[in-house]
């Protein structure tokens, strides 16, 4: 298999930086799909998995799901992000995908999957010669090659896709539906441009190029700056996307030491992503069992996860080379925060503000754009 390079990736993914573009490639009307049809569909474009629990719970995180009586169920939130991120995810990996099912007459809708012909769990588009005889360049067949072959690739792409749509999601946008939220966070070019970039960072990392071989081509394609932290970063709702489902994952905790036992083996492995080891120090306070306090760890590592599959992992491996013990200083200041808002505090609105602000400040000191020669 030919890996492809930065600049096919790119190239494949530059339409996202026009609106008019991007709107083209969206469905004109699509209906709600439940949950587990629309896992399916997402098993189909990444290929090679199999729709299921475990999928989704590496898609969405395992705390935002149910399984009852084998059926797959979430909230209204949840559901209409997983939506949204779908149709999204869709045409970031299969741009042509919703333009190929377009309807042909008036009130037809023609299915969006794609047919059976095709290698089981590798959409039709990507098998089959382009539209209109035009002769595919081997750098973007080489794309569609590896998205078909390495699953992690995809699944990674959607998780960050559907965070940042769980962010931005509100009881407004849950009713207006998931393609108008779609249609409404691809039209906004600043948007379009978060999400190009970490497309661009996920799929040069994952087909083997060096963080700082993709951050310095970001940098000279202007991915990275204050202007993508800013949009990145502010403006988003950390207290529902991430405490909140904590808090409402479990009624009751585990032992102080079995808690604390396991929210250090979670930030070790984090922190060891980023090129760097935990301390020694207890992460709950006194040693004992408070649910509030063992929420907002994991909402406060969730985050940091969360960031650490984007653009912002050279940013921590940056600031893990300039002060060792940085990142578990975040986490535990995340965790701080989440734990204010838990015990009303502040309200969401300042305790969002603040979280944002706190990120946006590590992101600015420590710096993603890095020294290019």
């Amino acid at each position: 298999m030919n890996t492809p390079d930065l600049k096919a990736i790119y190239t494949w993914l530059r339409f996202l930086e026009n609106p008019a573009e991007v709107k083209r490639k969206l469905p004109t009307a699509l209906t709600q799909r439940p949950l587990k049809e629309g896992l399916l569909d997402i098993a189909r474009l990444i290929g090679g998995v199999a729709p299921g629990p475990r999928l989704l719970s590496e898609l969405i995180g395992e705390h935002r799901f149910g399984l009852f009586h084998t059926e797959l169920s979430a909230m209204d939130m949840v559901a209409h992000a997983f939506e949204t991120a779908r149709i999204i995810f869709t045409i970031i990996v299969d741009p042509n995908h919703f333009e190929a099912a377009q309807p042909t007459r008036p009130g037809v809708i023609q299915p969006t999957h794609p047919k059976h012909t095709t290698p089981q769990g590798i959409p039709a588009s990507r098998t089959q010669a382009p539209l209109e005889g035009k002769t595919e360049e081997a750098g973007v067949a080489s794309i569609r090659e590896c998205l078909s072959t390495k699953p992690e690739l995809g699944i990674r792409l959607y998780r960050v896709i559907f965070e940042f749509v769980l962010g931005a999601t509100s009881s407004t946008s849950v009713q207006s539906g998931a393609l108008t939220h779609a249609n409404e966070l691809l039209g906004r070019r600043d948007i379009a441009r978060v999400f190009l970039a970490d497309a661009v960072y996920i799929l040069g990392i994952l087909v083997g190029f060096t963080p700082e071989e993709v951050t310095c081509f970001m940098a000279e394609h202007h991915l990275l700056g204050v202007n993508l932290l800013e949009h990145k970063l502010l403006n988003r709702d950390y207290c529902n996307a991430y405490y909140q489902f904590r808090k409402l994952r479990r009624a009751f905790s585990s032992s102080a030491v079995e808690e604390e036992a396991r929210l250090q083996v979670r930030v070790e492995k984090l922190l060891s992503q980023c090129g760097g080891s935990c301390t020694s120090k207890p992460l709950l306070e006194g040693g004992e069992v408070d649910k509030v306090d063992i929420d907002s760890w994991d909402a406060a590592i969730d985050l940091m996860e969360m960031l650490s599959k984007t653009v912002m992992n050279s940013c921590f491996r940056n600031a893990m080379k300039t002060d060792g013990d940085v990142c578990e200083r975040l986490i535990r200041s995340l965790a701080m925060k989440f734990k204010e808002f838990a015990n009303r505090q502040q309200p969401s609105e300042v305790v969002n503000r603040e979280l944002g602000e706190l990120l946006f400040a590590f992101g600015m000191q420590y710096g993603c754009q890095p020294i290019c020669a």
